[in-house]
């Protein structure tokens, strides 16, 4: 007999997982296809300079995850099955150019300011990371909800501003060209989907 599904998920990066994670979690039966030999999508970490030394390749905003509403749904359930973080106090990323400079970023955003050549670059980089911790909670509210939907309008105080920033205004940038959202990078709407059926129904 044919095996049938309340989901099927296709592909297992981290939007994937929390999806048929969710999905799972109230009660329905989920198939969840990846093409890869492994899961994970652009969460990954591989051996890339040094034999022995491991790097996170592509993905780096964790952040972003660990900060949202996802996670917080999930609880324990990911580290259950064995999701740990580990952190640093120290020195917690760095950037190698294609001419072998490094930058390097600490905890700590004075120790980072410190190791500029230019005052002015301290002074700039200060600020501007002071703005986003200022404003973090709206940030934060934007970039894990859908840009359209009345909850994150209110992040940013309502539709004037989202008007204003062109978030539904779409324009185009030269003829036959997708319509495009310049403030958030988003090709035109999508239709609105249908309504997900119940656990063991059918559409019509």
């Amino acid at each position: 007999m044919t095996p049938t599904f309340d989901a099927v998920v296709i592909g297992s990066g981290v939007n994937g997982l929390v999806a048929a994670a969710q999905l799972a979690k109230g009660g329905w039966s989920v198939a969840l296809i990846e093409g890869s030999d492994r899961l994970g999508g652009f969460i990954a970490t591989e051996e890339r300079t040094l034999p022995g030394y491991l790097h996170d390749t592509y993905s780096s905003w964790h952040p972003l995850f660990v900060s949202g509403g996802a996670y917080a749904a999930l609880g324990a359930d990911p580290h259950r099955h064995g999701l740990e973080y580990r952190n640093t106090d120290g020195l917690i990323t760095g950037t190698v150019t294609d001419e072998g400079r490094v930058v390097l970023a600490h905890r700590d955003p004075a120790a980072t300011a410190e190791m500029f050549g230019h005052s002015e670059d301290r002074t700039a980089y200060l600020t501007l990371l002071q703005r986003f911790l200022d404003n973090a909670d709206a940030l934060g509210g934007i970039l894990g909800g859908e840009p359209r939907s009345p909850r994150v309008r209110r992040h940013v105080g309502g539709s004037a501003e989202l008007d204003q920033a062109l978030l539904w205004r779409p324009y185009r940038s030269r003829p036959g060209t997708p319509h495009l959202y310049p403030a958030c990078g988003t090709s035109a709407p999508r239709p609105t989907p249908a309504r997900a059926p119940a656990p063991g129904r059918g559409t019509s």
